[in-house]
């Protein structure tokens, strides 16, 4: 994912999120899905970038096992736990399917162009 779309993901999620503090209201969309939407893309963009500056390899992608972990964890923690121990947090089954879009986008934006295209030459 280049740089520029993950720091106008993070702008993105930070204005909605900032907004429903100081009571500023979007459609109900907005208000409820969309920082669910972008938080996935977020934090395995976060992952994939300190993993890649970890093992000094900037070429590192996340494959689909880790992509799927990652929104197993976010539905256990995000609508199982939480919502049991605090009033701040709700559950909501569409949400595990928003976070399962969010991965589909971050995967097809990790994706090379070239891959995409189904050229000969595969970057993965």
């Amino acid at each position: 994912m280049k740089r520029s779309v993950f720091i106008g993901m993070v702008v993105i999620y930070l204005f909605v999120f900032l907004s429903k503090r100081t009571e500023l209201y979007f459609p109900e969309l907005i208000n409820n899905y969309l920082t669910d939407l972008l938080c996935t893309p977020i934090v395995l963009s976060t992952i994939r970038y300190g993993i890649a500056y970890w093992i000094n390899d900037a070429s590192f992608r996340l494959c689909r096992y880790h992509m799927i972990v990652a929104v197993v964890a976010f539905i256990i923690a995000f609508e199982m736990l939480l919502p049991t121990n605090s009033h701040g947090y709700t559950a909501d089954p569409i949400d595990g399917v928003i976070y399962s879009l969010g991965a589909l986008i971050y995967s097809y934006l990790q994706t090379p162009t070239l891959v995409r295209s189904k050229r000969a030459y595969k970057f993965e």
